[in-house]
């Protein structure tokens, strides 16, 4: 059964350090040669979002409704004993 000695696994770690700086550096040419994004001209413009007409009311919207339970049983809504729910007695 073969061993591995510090040398072969210092040899090993240089291996691989010098193809992952060799695959970073690749990466980064790539990435120069590609050059600056640019916008399309082909793609339409925004269209502004309307705005409300002066002397029209906006629709009402109604204040959702979260149902109130008595998880503590003290008789009143809320929580658990200590976060404002129910009667205090003292």
């Amino acid at each position: 059964m073969d061993s591995v000695t510090p040398a072969d696994r210092r040899t090993a770690q240089r291996r691989v350090g010098a193809a992952a700086s060799l695959v970073f550096v690749v990466l980064v040419l790539l990435g120069v040669a590609h050059g600056p994004a640019e916008a399309s001209q082909a793609a339409p413009a925004a269209t502004p979002a309307p705005t409300a007409v002066p002397g029209q009311v906006a629709p009402e919207v109604p204040e959702p409704s979260f149902p109130q339970h008595d998880r503590d049983g003290d008789g009143g809504p809320g929580g658990f004993r200590g976060d404002g729910g129910g009667t205090n007695t003292t």
